[in-house]
C-alpha cells in the first residue's frame, strides 16, 4: 500500500468493495490506529498529561523511538526531551514536534 494514499481514498476503496456502516467505520479506525502519526499524537497526549513528571516523559519518549516508520523530523527532536527540565520545556518540545507534523495532537 502507498504510504501517500489519503485517509479519504482509502474510505472509497473499501466502500467500493462493500464495506459500509460500522464495518467502514472500524476498518478506517483500525486504520488510523495504525498510523505513525497517530502513535506519536498518543504519546504527545500522554507527555503533555504529565510534563511535570520526568520518568512519564522518558518512558514516552522511549515509545515515540520505537514507532516503526517514524518521521525522521520528529525522532531528531526527541533529544530536545533530555534537555527539557521544566513542564513549560517539555510543552515547547510537543509544540516543536506538533509544527513538524504539521497541526495540533488534538486536532
Amino acid at each position: 500500500m502507498s504510504s501517500s494514499w489519503s485517509l479519504s481514498s482509502l474510505t472509497s476503496i473499501l466502500t467500493s468493495a462493500g464495506v459500509t456502516g460500522s464495518s467502514l467505520a472500524s476498518a478506517v479506525a483500525g486504520l488510523v490506529g495504525l498510523s505513525p502519526n497517530a502513535k506519536v499524537k498518543a504519546c504527545l497526549q500522554a507527555i503533555l498529561a504529565n510534563s511535570g513528571n520526568p520518568g512519564v516523559v522518558s518512558d514516552e519518549v522511549k515509545q515515540i523511538a520505537e514507532i516503526a516508520n517514524c518521521p525522521a523530523a520528529v525522532m531528531n527532536l526527541l533529544p530536545s526531551f533530555a534537555a527539557a527540565t521544566t513542564p513549560i520545556q517539555v510543552v515547547q518540545v510537543v509544540q516543536e514536534i506538533e509544527s513538524v507534523m504539521g497541526g495540533s495532537i488534538f486536532g
